[in-house]
């Protein structure tokens, strides 16, 4: 069982051997964020849902407090710890209140992509064929340039007495697998975006269970699409309800960065999310090696 805090300072760690490098690849996947609604700017539904889910997460330590009853309900918790769908309802209901809060909008450009104020705007100014020509640049260039900054992450944190190189951030292009590495990515989004419009809840579990797509991809870009899916389930099983808390972890973190106007985000809380993140794949990475089965083990 991995603990928040072995990851947090092995990701310390691997950002002081590179510090700023690390903040130029965060800087960089901070610009590649905004681009990830199709379109260029997110539909109210997607937005309320999107927002009711971050602000959720400042109702994660209710499940160990009497102030938060609804979450010390053990019927939200199944046998592995994680939430039930009925748990996540559960959040989300307290959190949907806090929807109208004007400043939430803000709240969630600050802390998890404040370009998508940019993008939003460039969109709006330039009309629908521009939104298309803007979800293409995404699709084509940005989202596979994130799945190089994970393989930057990745390797910076397995070679921490080493400097990583910039380059991983272009891995995609150089790769013969680009392709199967934008198809992929893709299909990620769109199945999380249907099942957040159909239902809010799933989504917030979906957009979990693929968490280690696009890290999976980053070291495997070759492995078909099924079985990244497949491998990012598998990894991610049990490990929601652990995932979820050590999002809420950054909270003040996130705050700092607001008080800061993002300063303290491009120095350091960004950065230090994305080292976080490899450290956590590289941990289930080592605990599922799916040897058995019939199904294939980690090439690295």
């Amino acid at each position: 069982m991995w603990k928040r805090s072995d990851l947090k300072r092995n990701a310390k760690a691997a950002l002081k051997a590179n510090y700023l490098k690390c903040m130029l690849a965060g800087i960089i996947l901070l610009f590649a964020a905004g681009s990830q609604t199709i379109g260029g700017s997110s539909t109210s539904t997607v937005q309320d849902a999107s927002d009711a889910y971050y602000q959720s997460l400042a109702f994660m330590d209710g499940t160990q407090s009497s102030e938060n009853p609804v979450l010390n309900d053990t019927l939200y918790l199944n046998t592995d710890g994680e939430l039930t769908p009925d748990g996540y309802q559960a959040i989300y209901a307290q959190a949907e209140g806090l929807i109208q809060d004007p400043s939430l909008r803000m709240l969630r450009r600050f802390v998890m992509g404040p370009m998508q104020v940019i993008w939003d705007s460039i969109s709006g100014f330039l009309g629908g064929a521009a939104s298309l020509l803007l979800m293409l640049l995404g699709i084509l260039v940005l989202d596979p340039i994130g799945i190089g900054g994970c393989k930057f992450f990745i390797e910076n944190a397995r070679h921490k007495n080493e400097q990583t190189g910039l380059n991983h951030l272009t891995m995609a292009f150089k790769d013969r697998n680009y392709m199967n590495i934008v198809l992929t990515v893709l299909c990620r989004d769109i199945f999380v975006l249907l099942w957040s419009l159909l239902l809010f809840i799933p989504g917030i579990i979906k957009s979990y269970e693929y968490r280690m797509v696009p890290y999976i991809l980053a070291e495997h870009p070759e492995m078909p699409r099924r079985e990244v899916f497949l491998k990012s389930r598998e990894m991610m099983s049990g490990e929601k309800w652990n995932a979820f808390k050590l999002d809420w972890s950054f909270f003040f973190w996130d705050y700092l960065s607001i008080l800061t106007f993002g300063l303290a985000g491009i120095f350091f809380v960004y950065p230090y999310e994305h080292a976080t993140n490899a450290e956590l794949y590289l941990r289930l990475k080592g605990d599922h090696t799916w040897n058995a089965d019939g199904y294939r083990t980690w090439d690295n």
